[in-house]
Protein backbone atom coordinates (compact mmCIF):
# COMPACT_ATOMS: atom_id res chain seq x y z
CA UNK A 1 0.00 0.00 0.00
CA UNK A 2 2.63 2.33 0.77
CA UNK A 3 3.69 2.31 -2.91
CA UNK A 4 0.32 3.42 -4.16
CA UNK A 5 0.05 7.07 -5.00
CA UNK A 6 -1.80 9.32 -3.87
CA UNK A 7 -5.36 9.53 -5.10
CA UNK A 8 -4.83 13.62 -6.52
CA UNK A 9 -1.86 12.42 -8.43
CA UNK A 10 -3.64 8.96 -10.11
CA UNK A 11 -4.28 9.47 -13.57
CA UNK A 12 -6.35 7.46 -15.77
CA UNK A 13 -5.60 7.15 -20.01
CA UNK A 14 -8.25 9.62 -21.47
CA UNK A 15 -9.89 6.79 -23.34
CA UNK A 16 -10.75 4.93 -20.70
CA UNK A 17 -12.45 7.98 -18.89
CA UNK A 18 -13.95 8.78 -22.34
CA UNK A 19 -15.44 4.49 -21.90
CA UNK A 20 -16.91 5.14 -18.51
CA UNK A 21 -18.55 8.25 -19.10
CA UNK A 22 -19.79 6.96 -22.86
CA UNK A 23 -21.16 4.26 -20.36
CA UNK A 24 -23.12 6.04 -18.26
CA UNK A 25 -24.40 8.35 -20.52
CA UNK A 26 -26.44 5.66 -22.16
CA UNK A 27 -30.22 6.47 -22.89
CA UNK A 28 -31.15 3.18 -21.44
CA UNK A 29 -29.93 4.65 -17.98
CA UNK A 30 -32.54 6.52 -16.36
CA UNK A 31 -31.23 9.96 -15.16
CA UNK A 32 -28.00 9.26 -16.60
CA UNK A 33 -27.23 12.83 -15.68
CA UNK A 34 -27.66 11.54 -11.92
CA UNK A 35 -24.31 9.99 -12.73
CA UNK A 36 -22.69 12.07 -14.62
CA UNK A 37 -22.86 14.96 -12.59
CA UNK A 38 -20.32 13.83 -9.97
CA UNK A 39 -17.77 13.47 -12.42
CA UNK A 40 -17.56 17.18 -13.10
CA UNK A 41 -15.79 17.79 -9.19
CA UNK A 42 -13.56 14.70 -9.44
CA UNK A 43 -10.81 16.53 -11.55
CA UNK A 44 -10.20 19.37 -14.97
CA UNK A 45 -9.65 15.72 -16.89
CA UNK A 46 -13.07 14.22 -15.50
CA UNK A 47 -14.98 17.31 -16.03
CA UNK A 48 -13.75 17.67 -19.64
CA UNK A 49 -14.32 14.01 -20.48
CA UNK A 50 -17.98 15.04 -19.14
CA UNK A 51 -19.64 17.68 -20.19
CA UNK A 52 -20.01 17.34 -23.45
CA UNK A 53 -21.84 14.47 -22.88
CA UNK A 54 -23.89 15.91 -20.04
CA UNK A 55 -25.14 18.23 -22.63
CA UNK A 56 -25.62 15.96 -25.40
CA UNK A 57 -28.71 14.54 -23.63
CA UNK A 58 -29.79 17.69 -21.30
CA UNK A 59 -32.53 16.60 -18.77
CA UNK A 60 -35.06 19.34 -19.45
CA UNK A 61 -38.21 20.27 -17.05
CA UNK A 62 -39.75 23.55 -15.92
CA UNK A 63 -37.51 24.07 -12.73
CA UNK A 64 -34.07 24.10 -14.70
CA UNK A 65 -34.67 25.24 -18.27
CA UNK A 66 -33.45 28.93 -17.65
CA UNK A 67 -30.58 28.06 -16.15
CA UNK A 68 -30.28 25.39 -19.18
CA UNK A 69 -30.26 28.58 -21.37
CA UNK A 70 -28.17 30.38 -19.75
CA UNK A 71 -25.41 27.67 -19.93
CA UNK A 72 -25.92 26.56 -23.65
CA UNK A 73 -25.81 30.96 -24.67
CA UNK A 74 -21.87 29.73 -24.82
CA UNK A 75 -21.47 28.77 -28.74
CA UNK A 76 -18.93 25.91 -27.22
CA UNK A 77 -21.66 24.31 -25.16
CA UNK A 78 -24.46 24.42 -27.47
CA UNK A 79 -22.36 22.43 -29.70
CA UNK A 80 -22.44 19.47 -27.47
CA UNK A 81 -26.80 19.21 -27.85
CA UNK A 82 -27.54 16.37 -29.67
CA UNK A 83 -30.74 15.27 -28.17
CA UNK A 84 -33.46 18.51 -26.94
CA UNK A 85 -36.40 16.89 -25.66
CA UNK A 86 -39.24 19.09 -24.51
CA UNK A 87 -42.21 17.27 -23.79
CA UNK A 88 -42.30 17.53 -20.47
CA UNK A 89 -42.13 21.72 -20.68
CA UNK A 90 -46.28 21.12 -20.52
CA UNK A 91 -47.58 24.34 -20.36
CA UNK A 92 -44.62 26.74 -19.14
CA UNK A 93 -42.64 27.09 -22.46
CA UNK A 94 -43.12 30.55 -24.72
CA UNK A 95 -42.53 30.34 -28.52
CA UNK A 96 -39.70 32.65 -28.31
CA UNK A 97 -37.96 30.44 -25.75
CA UNK A 98 -38.72 27.62 -27.91
CA UNK A 99 -37.14 29.67 -30.84
CA UNK A 100 -33.54 30.55 -28.52
CA UNK A 101 -33.35 26.84 -27.21
CA UNK A 102 -32.95 25.52 -31.16
CA UNK A 103 -30.66 28.03 -32.45
CA UNK A 104 -28.64 27.56 -29.89
CA UNK A 105 -28.51 23.81 -30.81
CA UNK A 106 -28.73 24.16 -34.55
CA UNK A 107 -24.53 22.64 -35.26
CA UNK A 108 -24.86 19.05 -34.23
CA UNK A 109 -28.54 18.43 -33.09
CA UNK A 110 -30.19 14.85 -34.56
CA UNK A 111 -33.15 14.57 -32.21
CA UNK A 112 -35.69 16.89 -31.62
CA UNK A 113 -38.88 16.19 -29.58
CA UNK A 114 -41.74 19.44 -29.81
CA UNK A 115 -43.34 20.62 -26.64
CA UNK A 116 -47.12 20.81 -26.08
CA UNK A 117 -47.10 24.66 -26.03
CA UNK A 118 -44.90 26.89 -27.13
CA UNK A 119 -44.11 25.46 -30.88
CA UNK A 120 -45.58 26.32 -34.20
CA UNK A 121 -44.56 25.75 -37.62
CA UNK A 122 -42.32 29.59 -36.81
CA UNK A 123 -40.17 26.79 -35.82
CA UNK A 124 -39.63 24.70 -38.64
CA UNK A 125 -37.49 27.48 -41.05
CA UNK A 126 -35.50 26.81 -37.56
CA UNK A 127 -35.34 23.47 -37.18
CA UNK A 128 -34.71 23.23 -41.53
CA UNK A 129 -31.26 24.84 -40.59
CA UNK A 130 -30.02 21.83 -38.16
CA UNK A 131 -28.12 19.78 -41.14
CA UNK A 132 -27.47 17.09 -38.71
CA UNK A 133 -31.08 16.53 -37.48
CA UNK A 134 -32.43 12.61 -38.09
CA UNK A 135 -35.40 12.24 -35.94
CA UNK A 136 -38.46 14.56 -35.35
CA UNK A 137 -41.16 14.15 -33.10
CA UNK A 138 -44.12 16.38 -33.18
CA UNK A 139 -46.49 14.48 -31.78
CA UNK A 140 -46.84 16.04 -28.15
CA UNK A 141 -47.96 19.51 -30.22
CA UNK A 142 -51.44 20.68 -29.37
CA UNK A 143 -53.16 24.11 -30.23
CA UNK A 144 -53.43 25.73 -33.67
CA UNK A 145 -51.43 24.55 -36.33
CA UNK A 146 -50.31 26.02 -39.93
CA UNK A 147 -50.97 23.50 -41.99
CA UNK A 148 -49.80 25.23 -45.36
CA UNK A 149 -46.74 25.92 -43.78
CA UNK A 150 -46.25 22.67 -42.71
CA UNK A 151 -46.94 21.52 -45.94
CA UNK A 152 -43.92 23.82 -47.23
CA UNK A 153 -40.82 22.92 -44.76
CA UNK A 154 -41.48 19.25 -44.21
CA UNK A 155 -39.80 18.40 -47.72
CA UNK A 156 -36.66 20.63 -46.74
CA UNK A 157 -35.96 18.53 -44.11
CA UNK A 158 -32.78 16.59 -46.20
CA UNK A 159 -31.36 14.38 -43.91
CA UNK A 160 -34.34 13.46 -41.54
CA UNK A 161 -34.48 9.48 -41.83
CA UNK A 162 -37.39 9.71 -38.56
CA UNK A 163 -40.54 11.57 -38.27
CA UNK A 164 -43.38 11.82 -35.71
CA UNK A 165 -46.41 13.81 -37.11
CA UNK A 166 -49.54 15.25 -34.63
CA UNK A 167 -53.30 14.78 -35.34
CA UNK A 168 -54.69 17.02 -37.68
CA UNK A 169 -57.35 18.88 -36.62
CA UNK A 170 -60.02 20.94 -37.81
CA UNK A 171 -61.36 24.08 -36.29
CA UNK A 172 -64.29 22.35 -34.88
CA UNK A 173 -62.09 19.62 -33.68
CA UNK A 174 -62.72 16.95 -36.04
CA UNK A 175 -59.94 15.17 -37.70
CA UNK A 176 -59.18 15.85 -41.81
CA UNK A 177 -56.74 14.50 -44.59
CA UNK A 178 -53.82 16.28 -45.02
CA UNK A 179 -52.16 16.48 -48.43
CA UNK A 180 -48.08 16.71 -48.18
CA UNK A 181 -46.61 17.94 -51.45
CA UNK A 182 -42.92 16.72 -50.40
CA UNK A 183 -41.66 14.27 -47.81
CA UNK A 184 -38.37 14.33 -46.61
CA UNK A 185 -36.30 12.74 -49.54
CA UNK A 186 -34.03 10.17 -47.30
CA UNK A 187 -37.19 9.25 -44.65
CA UNK A 188 -37.07 5.71 -43.14
CA UNK A 189 -39.40 6.04 -40.90
CA UNK A 190 -42.79 7.51 -39.37
CA UNK A 191 -45.11 7.51 -37.40
CA UNK A 192 -48.95 8.92 -37.78
CA UNK A 193 -51.92 9.67 -35.46
CA UNK A 194 -54.28 9.18 -37.86
CA UNK A 195 -53.89 7.43 -41.57
CA UNK A 196 -55.14 10.32 -43.39
CA UNK A 197 -51.43 11.39 -44.64
CA UNK A 198 -50.92 8.27 -46.32
CA UNK A 199 -54.21 8.27 -48.28
CA UNK A 200 -52.84 10.42 -51.36
CA UNK A 201 -49.58 11.21 -50.24
CA UNK A 202 -45.91 9.88 -52.46
CA UNK A 203 -43.83 9.00 -50.05
CA UNK A 204 -39.91 8.34 -50.67
CA UNK A 205 -38.32 5.38 -51.60
CA UNK A 206 -36.19 5.26 -48.14
CA UNK A 207 -39.36 4.81 -46.21
CA UNK A 208 -39.89 1.33 -44.88
CA UNK A 209 -40.73 1.24 -41.10
CA UNK A 210 -44.41 2.75 -40.94
CA UNK A 211 -46.05 3.17 -37.49
CA UNK A 212 -50.01 4.52 -37.48
CA UNK A 213 -52.16 5.01 -34.51
CA UNK A 214 -55.91 5.84 -34.06
CA UNK A 215 -56.81 4.10 -37.18
CA UNK A 216 -59.99 5.04 -37.88
CA UNK A 217 -60.85 2.52 -40.14
CA UNK A 218 -58.17 0.25 -42.07
CA UNK A 219 -59.88 1.17 -45.39
CA UNK A 220 -57.88 4.06 -45.25
CA UNK A 221 -54.85 2.65 -45.02
CA UNK A 222 -55.28 0.83 -48.84
CA UNK A 223 -53.45 3.33 -50.86
CA UNK A 224 -49.81 2.52 -48.42
CA UNK A 225 -50.78 -1.03 -49.10
CA UNK A 226 -51.07 -1.12 -52.73
CA UNK A 227 -48.43 1.46 -53.86
CA UNK A 228 -45.90 1.47 -51.25
CA UNK A 229 -46.30 -2.23 -49.29
CA UNK A 230 -43.40 -3.59 -51.58
CA UNK A 231 -40.89 -1.43 -49.73
CA UNK A 232 -42.20 -1.41 -46.15
CA UNK A 233 -40.20 -3.68 -43.77
CA UNK A 234 -41.88 -2.73 -40.69
CA UNK A 235 -45.46 -2.17 -39.90
CA UNK A 236 -47.04 -1.32 -36.38
CA UNK A 237 -50.91 -0.24 -35.94
CA UNK A 238 -52.57 0.15 -33.10
CA UNK A 239 -55.77 1.73 -33.16
CA UNK A 240 -59.09 2.44 -31.06
CA UNK A 241 -61.16 -0.64 -30.46
CA UNK A 242 -63.58 -1.74 -32.77
CA UNK A 243 -65.81 -4.94 -33.28
CA UNK A 244 -66.21 -3.96 -36.82
CA UNK A 245 -65.13 -6.61 -39.35
CA UNK A 246 -63.64 -3.60 -41.24
CA UNK A 247 -60.90 -3.26 -37.96
CA UNK A 248 -59.89 -7.17 -39.41
CA UNK A 249 -56.60 -7.15 -41.06
CA UNK A 250 -57.51 -9.56 -44.10
CA UNK A 251 -55.04 -11.42 -45.92
CA UNK A 252 -55.06 -9.70 -48.86
CA UNK A 253 -53.15 -6.91 -47.39
CA UNK A 254 -50.02 -9.17 -46.99
CA UNK A 255 -50.13 -9.84 -50.86
CA UNK A 256 -48.69 -6.20 -51.60
CA UNK A 257 -46.32 -6.52 -48.61
CA UNK A 258 -43.71 -9.28 -49.52
CA UNK A 259 -40.97 -7.64 -47.90
CA UNK A 260 -42.54 -7.28 -44.62
CA UNK A 261 -40.17 -8.53 -41.72
CA UNK A 262 -41.43 -7.31 -38.44
CA UNK A 263 -45.48 -7.00 -37.97
CA UNK A 264 -46.77 -5.27 -34.55
CA UNK A 265 -50.41 -5.08 -34.09
CA UNK A 266 -52.89 -5.29 -31.58
CA UNK A 267 -54.73 -9.06 -31.60
CA UNK A 268 -58.17 -7.80 -31.93
CA UNK A 269 -57.71 -6.90 -35.33
CA UNK A 270 -56.64 -10.58 -36.07
CA UNK A 271 -58.34 -13.57 -36.60
CA UNK A 272 -57.05 -17.05 -37.59
CA UNK A 273 -57.92 -16.28 -41.52
CA UNK A 274 -55.58 -13.27 -41.47
CA UNK A 275 -52.67 -15.44 -42.19
CA UNK A 276 -54.16 -17.35 -45.47
CA UNK A 277 -51.57 -16.28 -47.63
CA UNK A 278 -48.11 -16.87 -46.58
CA UNK A 279 -45.30 -14.08 -45.78
CA UNK A 280 -41.93 -15.62 -46.59
CA UNK A 281 -40.32 -12.52 -45.06
CA UNK A 282 -41.82 -12.43 -41.61
CA UNK A 283 -39.31 -13.22 -39.14
CA UNK A 284 -41.00 -11.28 -35.51
CA UNK A 285 -44.35 -10.69 -34.56
CA UNK A 286 -45.16 -8.09 -31.68
CA UNK A 287 -48.53 -8.27 -30.10
CA UNK A 288 -48.60 -5.76 -27.59
CA UNK A 289 -51.44 -5.36 -24.85
CA UNK A 290 -54.29 -2.82 -25.79
CA UNK A 291 -54.75 0.65 -24.62
CA UNK A 292 -58.73 0.46 -24.63
CA UNK A 293 -60.70 -2.77 -23.44
CA UNK A 294 -61.54 -5.11 -26.00
CA UNK A 295 -64.89 -6.39 -26.58
CA UNK A 296 -64.07 -9.11 -29.29
CA UNK A 297 -63.79 -12.41 -27.95
CA UNK A 298 -62.69 -13.45 -31.71
CA UNK A 299 -59.33 -12.31 -31.58
CA UNK A 300 -56.43 -14.83 -33.11
CA UNK A 301 -55.49 -17.68 -30.54
CA UNK A 302 -51.97 -20.03 -29.54
CA UNK A 303 -53.48 -22.45 -31.60
CA UNK A 304 -54.17 -20.16 -34.75
CA UNK A 305 -50.98 -18.99 -34.93
CA UNK A 306 -49.33 -22.98 -34.38
CA UNK A 307 -51.80 -23.81 -37.31
CA UNK A 308 -50.32 -21.22 -39.48
CA UNK A 309 -46.63 -22.31 -38.85
CA UNK A 310 -46.84 -25.60 -39.41
CA UNK A 311 -48.90 -25.49 -43.14
CA UNK A 312 -45.38 -23.03 -43.97
CA UNK A 313 -46.99 -20.25 -44.21
CA UNK A 314 -44.55 -18.05 -41.80
CA UNK A 315 -41.42 -19.74 -43.03
CA UNK A 316 -38.83 -17.34 -41.52
CA UNK A 317 -40.66 -16.71 -38.37
CA UNK A 318 -38.14 -16.74 -35.20
CA UNK A 319 -39.76 -14.52 -32.49
CA UNK A 320 -43.16 -13.95 -30.78
CA UNK A 321 -43.52 -11.23 -28.62
CA UNK A 322 -46.66 -11.05 -26.71
CA UNK A 323 -48.83 -9.24 -23.71
CA UNK A 324 -49.47 -10.82 -20.75
CA UNK A 325 -53.13 -8.76 -20.69
CA UNK A 326 -53.96 -11.76 -23.34
CA UNK A 327 -53.15 -14.24 -21.48
CA UNK A 328 -51.61 -16.64 -23.90
CA UNK A 329 -49.61 -18.41 -20.92
CA UNK A 330 -53.06 -20.12 -19.69
CA UNK A 331 -53.67 -21.79 -23.25
CA UNK A 332 -53.13 -25.95 -23.42
CA UNK A 333 -51.65 -25.08 -27.26
CA UNK A 334 -49.00 -22.43 -26.15
CA UNK A 335 -46.70 -25.22 -25.36
CA UNK A 336 -47.04 -26.86 -29.04
CA UNK A 337 -46.51 -22.90 -30.71
CA UNK A 338 -43.41 -22.68 -28.23
CA UNK A 339 -42.33 -26.08 -29.99
CA UNK A 340 -42.45 -24.83 -32.79
CA UNK A 341 -40.50 -21.95 -32.87
CA UNK A 342 -38.02 -23.74 -30.66
CA UNK A 343 -37.46 -26.19 -33.75
CA UNK A 344 -36.27 -22.98 -35.70
CA UNK A 345 -34.14 -21.44 -32.84
CA UNK A 346 -36.87 -19.17 -32.04
CA UNK A 347 -38.76 -18.03 -29.15
CA UNK A 348 -42.28 -16.73 -27.89
CA UNK A 349 -41.51 -13.75 -25.09
CA UNK A 350 -44.38 -12.62 -22.82
CA UNK A 351 -44.02 -9.03 -22.55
Amino acid sequence: MRNTPPISTMRLPPELMATICHFLAQPHIQYDYIYLIPLLYVSREWYEAAIPLLYARPYLAPHNIRQYLAAISSREVGNFVRYLDLRWMQHSLKASMTSKLIQRSLHLLQYFIAPQVGFSTVHLPILVKCQQLQVLDLSFVVGNWNWEQMRVYLGKFNNLKALKLLKKQSNRGKSEQVTLDKWPAHLERIELIGSSYLTVSEIPSSLHSVTVIEVGTLHTLDHLFITYGAQITELTIISLPSDSPAMVIKSQIFHHMPNLCKFTVQLSHLRNATFELPLSKLRHLRFPGPQYPVMSHKTLQPEDLALVIADDKLPELKLIEIDRWWKWEKSPFMEDLVDLLEDVNGAVVTI
